[in-house]
């Protein structure tokens, strides 16, 4: 049984309502490669789940940083945030993660063409 705990930042963006299940639909803010290893790691796995609106008056988890702004993210971090808004801009039916792996792909052999 897999005990790490990734915690993170999001706005509910969607509830649904059926007689056996619900659903809620969340847009997260952009996570580590680290966090995203867990998150997967745990896809279609029984989980729990907590939430709580900000600001938290009782943190049970590791603290949670204030969101990053453009100043403060590394260029990847920023390319990656600019691949996001692409994929969702093209309403790609692939995963973000699928879609960004193929995409740096593209990139990198675009810039390995160019080289002598």
């Amino acid at each position: 049984m897999d005990n790490r705990i990734v915690t993170f930042r999001a706005e509910i963006q969607k509830i649904e309502t059926r007689n056996t299940w619900s659903r809620i639909v969340v847009d997260l803010q952009e996570l580590s490669p680290e966090e995203m290893a867990v998150v997967f790691s745990l896809r279609n796995k029984d989980v729990n789940v907590a939430i709580q609106e900000l600001p938290f008056t009782e943190v049970k988890f590791k603290d949670i940083e204030e969101p990053e702004t453009d100043a403060k993210k590394t260029p990847s971090q920023r390319l990656r945030s600019v691949l996001y808004v692409e994929h969702e801009q093209k309403g790609s039916k692939e995963s973000f993660e699928i879609y960004y792996m193929n995409r740096m792909d593209q990139i990198i052999e675009h810039l390995k063409s160019k080289l002598s």
